[in-house]
């Protein structure tokens, strides 16, 4: 990965946007904020206004700049296969609903992607998770009781603040941490204590894991720009790799290991036991799948298929890539694969900034999250993340005040 040090670039995110942030910038954030409330009926609503307002926003009068504008094709491919697949669909009123959500994310991600910067887009997310901290520490302050409440049915106890489980908590702690990795405002490690206190909280081990794994990553990336001496950092980066391959290794033949680090049985909680029902799914509907949302509802025959193989219901298949596979098939998983592995090289072959840094981790960290959760790639945030930085990834500014944050 072409980048120069991680601690540079958080300098310089420091001095990139001291103005009044772009419309598109405050749409982007309301948006972010929108999702992570969306177990609130009023935020839902708001959700499904929010393409309007992302119309206009792109309506206005353009910004002083020359870019031009574009989409990834995979983008414009994988929205248009879910809705196509309203055709095919297990369960056609389910996925008019989800493809209801999917729009209200997908337009307001790609006219955020297409006016703003990389480090405009992590700025106005940055901004969207010190409005979900504070709203969370004050909702634990003013109704301990409802915000620690434990989930019902859930084997182990954990707030959830003003999200609707604890792992949604975990996830956004997850989110916020790589955030604010890279904000270089004055009370930073102040956002940085309330996210680790809301974290410990959730008693979220996946979260948990990742936010360490991720801080090891971030850590050793900066770790590298120590070796000024070619051979140096490429023996350190060896033996970093070696490391790595063995405790992969050492997971792989004792599993028990990681899980009993964090108070887990080999089923995942479970999660195992309904793998292997969408395993089956897939294989008998490879090419297209059972549609964008055709799942996971008791009207869907194929759900209560699985749900009497798993003996329990579930609501989601817990992991991100079966997701994708089991409603858009082998195709949708390809567009999808194009859509993040292509902004993934793309931003590796950035120089360094703040913004294209950030946008290369917070991808990683929903690629890692995916594996045991299924709502990075398939709803709410991380699908919108996925979107946005896909499409502001691909535009071409020129080096004017608009593109370096300035009003437009």
């Amino acid at each position: 990965m072409t980048v120069g040090s991680l601690a540079s670039a958080r300098g310089r995110a420091g001095t990139a946007v001291r103005s009044r942030p772009p419309a598109a910038a405050l749409l982007l954030t309301a948006t972010v904020v929108i999702l992570f409330l969306s177990d609130f009926g009023l935020a839902r609503a708001l959700a499904l206004l929010m393409p309007v307002v992302a119309v206009a926003v792109l309506l206005r009068p353009p910004p002083a700049r020359l870019m031009t504008v574009r989409i990834p094709l995979a983008v414009i491919g994988f929205v248009a296969w879910a809705a196509m697949s309203w055709v095919w669909s297990a369960d056609p009123a389910a996925t008019v609903s989800q493809l209801a959500d999917l729009l209200a994310l997908a337009v307001p991600g790609l006219v955020a992607g297409m006016l703003l910067t990389l480090d405009q887009v992590r700025l106005a997310v940055t901004r969207a998770v010190k409005v979900m901290l504070a709203v969370s520490v004050t909702a634990l302050l003013v109704a301990p009781g409802w915000s620690t409440a434990p989930n019902p049915g859930d084997p182990v106890a954990g707030w959830s603040a003003t999200f609707g489980h604890k792992n949604a908590l975990g996830f956004f702690c997850l989110y916020a941490a790589v955030a604010l990795f890279f904000d270089a405002s004055r009370r930073r490690w102040a956002w940085l204590l309330a996210t680790v206190v809301l974290l410990v909280g959730s008693q979220s081990s996946t979260a948990l894991a990742l936010v360490i794994a991720v801080t090891g990553l971030l850590l050793w990336r900066n770790s590298t720009q120590a070796f000024l001496v070619t051979h140096q950092k490429s023996a350190y980066r060896l033996l970093s790799f070696t490391a790595f391959v063995l405790g992969v290794a050492t997971l792989v033949t004792r599993p028990s290991l990681a899980t009993d680090a964090f108070g887990r049985e080999l089923t995942l909680t479970g999660r195992t036991e309904i793998w292997a029902p969408v395993r089956r799914q897939i294989r008998q509907n490879l090419e297209v799948g059972l549609g964008w949302g055709g799942v996971w509802r008791p009207t869907s025959p194929p759900t209560l298929e699985m749900w009497r193989e798993a003996r329990f219901e579930a609501y989601y298949a817990h992991n991100g890539y079966l997701d994708v596979m089991l409603q858009l098939g082998a195709v949708g998983a390809l567009l999808f694969l194009l859509i993040a592995g292509g902004t993934l090289w793309r931003l590796a072959r950035m120089p360094a900034a703040a913004g294209s840094l950030w946008g290369f981790f917070l991808l990683i960290v929903l690629a890692l999250a995916a594996i045991t959760e299924s709502g990075p790639f398939t709803s709410g945030i991380g699908l919108l993340s996925i979107l946005v930085i896909a499409t502001s990834a691909v535009q071409r500014r020129t080096d004017s005040p608009a593109s370096r944050g300035a009003p437009g």
